[in-house]
Parts: C-alpha cells; sequence; structure tokens
C-alpha cells in the first residue's frame, strides 16, 4: 500500500477468536512493526450462547523495545531477528504504555472479566495475575476444550490467550510480567 493511500482487507472469517496481526512486507516489515504497525482483532461467535458473557472486557497486547541512552527509539528489540545484540530489552509496554503511565481498569465486586493478551514482542511473558486465579479459555484463537485454572500465563512471541476470572477479592490488584 503507498503512502496515503488505503486498502480494504476482505476475508471469511473461519471461526470466532482472538489474533493479532502486523506487517509482513518483505523489505520493511521490521522497521514497519517498530513504528506500531500491529495490532489485535477479534472474532465474535455467530451464536452468542457460545460466548463468555463478560461483565468488563480488555485487550492486551505486551510489546517490549530498546531505547537508547538518548531517548530514540532503536526498535523493537528482536522483533525479527538481529542477533543477540537484538534481545537486550530495556523497555516494555502494554497497549503501547509503560508503568506507571498504563492504564488502571476498574472492576466492580462479582463482575466476570475477559482479557485478551497478545504478545508481538520477541520474549516470553509470564503473566500473572495477583490476587485472584484465572481460567484460560483459549489460546491463539482456539478455545481449550478442557480450560485450565492457574495465575500465571506464559505467553510466547505470536501467542494469544483468552483468559477470565471472577472479580471476587476485593483491592488493587497488579497484572504484570
Amino acid at each position: 500500500i503507498k503512502p496515503d493511500q488505503t486498502f480494504r482487507y476482505e476475508f471469511l472469517a473461519s471461526h470466532a477468536g482472538t489474533f493479532m496481526y502486523h506487517s509482513h512486507s518483505h523489505a520493511r516489515a521490521i522497521e514497519q512493526i517498530d513504528a506500531g504497525l500491529y495490532g489485535m482483532f477479534v472474532i465474535g461467535p455467530q451464536n452468542s450462547q457460545e460466548h463468555l458473557k463478560a461483565d468488563r472486557e480488555f485487550l492486551m497486547m505486551l510489546s517490549a523495545w530498546n531505547i537508547t541512552e538518548s531517548g530514540g527509539q532503536a526498535g523493537m528489540a528482536g522483533a525479527h531477528g538481529g542477533g543477540a545484540a537484538a534481545m537486550q530489552y530495556n523497555y516494555f509496554t502494554i497497549n503501547g504504555r509503560a508503568y506507571p503511565d498504563a492504564p488502571e481498569w476498574a472492576v466492580k465486586q462479582a463482575d466476570v472479566v475477559r482479557l485478551r493478551i497478545a504478545n508481538v514482542s520477541n520474549l516470553v511473558h509470564p503473566m500473572h495475575l495477583h490476587g485472584h486465579d484465572f481460567v484460560v479459555l483459549a489460546k491463539d484463537g482456539e478455545p481449550l476444550n478442557i480450560p485450565q485454572t492457574m495465575n500465571t500465563v506464559n505467553v510466547a512471541p505470536g501467542e494469544t490467550y483468552d483468559i477470565a476470572f471472577v472479580a471476587n477479592n476485593p483491592g488493587a490488584w497488579v497484572f504484570t510480567a
């Protein structure tokens, strides 16, 4: 797609789920991903009976960066190769924001909360929810036959997870790697 032009992608979604996209331009993919050309999309089920009824739903795109001493961006560390030097992450974001600038998500007592997590970085992120256990509902857009209860999920590069929990432990809790 040339600068100042658009292209509308249309495709038949084969099934519901959480997915992510990123640039695949051969010559410029790394540069484009480093500039933020990636994201998530959610395909809802045709039959709402098959879908978890959540009171709150949040998306979390995990990224890792290599920020230079001058504050400039050296690119998303290790996005697509670059050897050992590319793996020297020094800045981590969720939805493009790092702590303490990451937003706080408020939920009410007894809310059913669904989180959709995707990892565009080249690093495994062990995402841990303090104060609650959660149920892993789906991985890479595919529902699990037997949902698994846990409090930490290792989100590898390119993976997506759908998890859910009931907000039954009042307080301010951290969800972090």
